[in-house]
């Protein structure tokens, strides 16, 4: 299992950490704001960080979620062993990473929302005026300022929402300016749309996201 590198954060993981902690987030109190250990929580990945290798991907492919689970399944969720975790729901983000046939150290898993609104209960969306108050657009800029990534991967309708990019036409990479980097992002399939009201997806579907990631991260 991999430790979470406290001691040797590079320079645009410090950076985003920074951005985060200078948001308002004792003047919103239904949001609970994740503290895990020294730092912040500012990605998703079993394991308790958003990427595998020695350093921070800079110039890899970000993957944008919506916003975090309820405070106990964020908990059990960060607890479990990193890539090898046994839930459904990362088996099929594998698949997609698989699919794509590039390197897991080129990925780093984040939210557009950091942190999670009920203490109890599952929660999928923020209301607008959160956002607003806790300014998320702009930390999302200053996160893609610090990363510089060759593709933004939306996971899910609501991910798409808040990145303005279009669920329903996911063939199409949008290409815009994001805190001054010129960026790409591609909309996908939320990992666990294989539940949903029997309309599921199947295995060799997130294989094929995943190969669309790779075409979209490999355009010029």
């Amino acid at each position: 299992m991999h430790s979470p590198p406290y001691e040797a954060v590079d320079d645009a993981y410090a950076a985003i950490v920074a951005a985060l902690e200078s948001l308002p987030w004792d003047d919103v109190p239904e949001v609970t704001l994740i503290r895990p250990i020294p730092r912040k929580h500012i990605d998703f990945f079993p394991g308790h960080r958003g990427h595998i290798g020695a350093r921070f991907p800079v110039g890899g492919i970000m993957v944008v979620g919506n916003n975090f689970s309820s405070l106990k399944g964020w908990g059990d969720y960060i607890g479990s062993p990193d890539v090898a975790s046994p839930t459904s729901t990362w088996r099929k983000v594998r698949l997609m990473i698989e699919g794509s046939g590039l390197s897991w150290e080129d990925f780093w898993f984040t939210n557009y929302c950091f942190g999670v609104m009920d203490r109890k209960k599952e929660s999928y969306d923020f209301p607008r005026r959160i956002i607003k108050a806790l300014e998320f657009e702009s930390m999302f800029s200053k996160s893609v300022a610090a990363m510089r990534p060759r593709l933004i991967v939306s996971l899910g309708r609501l991910a798409a929402k808040h990145l303005r990019t279009d669920y329903d036409l996911r063939g199409r990479v949008d290409e815009r300016v994001i805190g001054g980097h010129p960026a790409r992002l591609l909309a996908a399939v939320h990992p666990s749309a294989w539940t949903w009201n029997g309309k599921g997806f199947r295995d060799e579907d997130f294989v094929g996201e995943g190969a669309r990631i790779r075409y979209a991260a490999s355009r010029r």
